[in-house]
């Protein structure tokens, strides 16, 4: 249950928190999350025919997700620490898998922000490598995740994900 979180109010960061409150807290923070992307998604035409529209589209689209992103790790943050064995790596390992991924879609936006709009081949061959890069990086991301579910035992975490209404679209 937790690696299929990513494939995506509680207390201060150095809290323990009953596991049910911890998952709460994560699957609310992933659904605000899923939803600014959808949001900041619309509108996003990787085929826009005017190059400089589509990379200041795009650029303004990895932005938002980067500060989705950034938002969301504030959110595991403020989860605090589950209450159970190995509860303080486990919260570290998820907040790095979001780090992983705010600083991929930062570096996104950078490199789409560079690409030049001269000729639409080349562009279209930059547009790809970044997308390429993003897929890449969210392998990257997901690796804490995958991780937690190897080295620890995560069977409280896993019941409490399973039994929380939050999380039943998240995973």
């Amino acid at each position: 249950m937790l690696v299929a979180l990513v494939t995506l109010g509680a207390g201060s960061s150095d809290e323990r928190v009953r596991p049910a409150r911890w998952a709460k807290a994560i699957c609310t923070a992933l659904s605000d999350w899923a939803g600014a992307i959808a949001t900041a998604q619309r509108g996003v035409d990787p085929e826009e025919p005017d190059l400089r529209e589509r990379r200041r589209v795009l650029v303004e689209y990895l932005d938002s997700v980067a500060g989705a992103t950034r938002t969301l790790l504030g959110e595991f943050k403020q989860a605090g620490i589950p209450d159970v064995d190995d509860g303080k790596p486990i919260a570290r390992a998820f907040r790095q898998g979001v780090r992983e991924a705010r600083d991929a879609f930062a570096a996104a936006a950078d490199d789409v922000a560079a690409l030049q709009v001269a000729d639409t081949e080349t562009f279209e061959q930059g547009q790809n490598d970044v997308y390429e890069q993003i897929q890449e990086a969210r392998g990257d991301a997901a690796a804490p995740f995958t991780e937690v579910a190897e080295k620890y035992d995560t069977a409280k975490l896993d019941a409490a994900f399973e039994k929380e209404s939050a999380c039943s679209g998240s995973g």
